[in-house]
C-alpha cells in the first residue's frame, strides 16, 4: 500500500509540475502573443508614420518648385523694370543737358539783346539831330 501511496504520490508530483509548465509555457505564449501584437500595433503606427511623411514632403517639395517659379518670376519682372527705370534716367538726362543747353542759350541771347539795346540807345543819343 506504501507503494501505492508513493506512485500515486510522485503520479501527484508529476502531474502537477506538468501543469505547472503548461501554465507556465501558457504565461510565456500569453506574453509572446501580447508582445507581437504590440510589436504589429508599432509597425502600422510606423507605416502610417512614413506614409505621413512622404505626403509631407511632396507637400513641401511642391511649394518650393512654387515659390522658386515666383522668384524667378520675380526677379525678371525686376530686371524689366531696372532696365527701364535704366531707360527712363538716360531720357531724363538728356532731357535736362537740351533745357539747360536752351537755359543758357535763352540767358546769352538776353544779355546779347541787353548790351546790344544799350549800344544802339547810346549811338542814338551820340547822333547829332
Amino acid at each position: 500500500m506504501q507503494n501505492d501511496y508513493v506512485v500515486q504520490n510522485t503520479a501527484k508530483m508529476n502531474l502537477d509540475q506538468v501543469k505547472s509548465r503548461q501554465n507556465a509555457t501558457r504565461e510565456n505564449s500569453e506574453g509572446i502573443y501580447a508582445e507581437r501584437k504590440k510589436l504589429e500595433e508599432q509597425v502600422h503606427e510606423i507605416e502610417e508614420n512614413e506614409e505621413s511623411i512622404k505626403m509631407e514632403l511632396e507637400t513641401s517639395q511642391q511649394l518650393e518648385d512654387e515659390l522658386t517659379r515666383q522668384m524667378e518670376s520675380s526677379q525678371k519682372w525686376l530686371e524689366k523694370e531696372r532696365e527701364a527705370e535704366a531707360a527712363e534716367v538716360r531720357k531724363m538726362k538728356i532731357f535736362t543737358s537740351v533745357l539747360l543747353h536752351w537755359s543758357r542759350k535763352k540767358i546769352l541771347s538776353r544779355r546779347i539783346l541787353s548790351v546790344s539795346g544799350k549800344r544802339w540807345e547810346n549811338s542814338r543819343k551820340s547822333l547829332p539831330l
